[in-house]
């Protein structure tokens, strides 16, 4: 990941992509599920 003039991240093509690819597949909807809850728990919890 990249920094800005602010520090606050921002996503390269290439993250984009590789996020796309794995959890753009209909075979990886488990993976996705997975995460999107764990962070959602995470955010949940805090």
């Amino acid at each position: 990941m990249k920094k800005n003039r602010e520090n606050d991240f921002i996503m390269l093509p290439k993250n984009d992509l590789a996020f796309k690819l794995l959890f753009g597949d209909e075979r990886n909807k488990d993976l996705l599920i997975d995460l999107l809850a764990a962070i959602f728990l995470k955010h949940l919890a805090a």
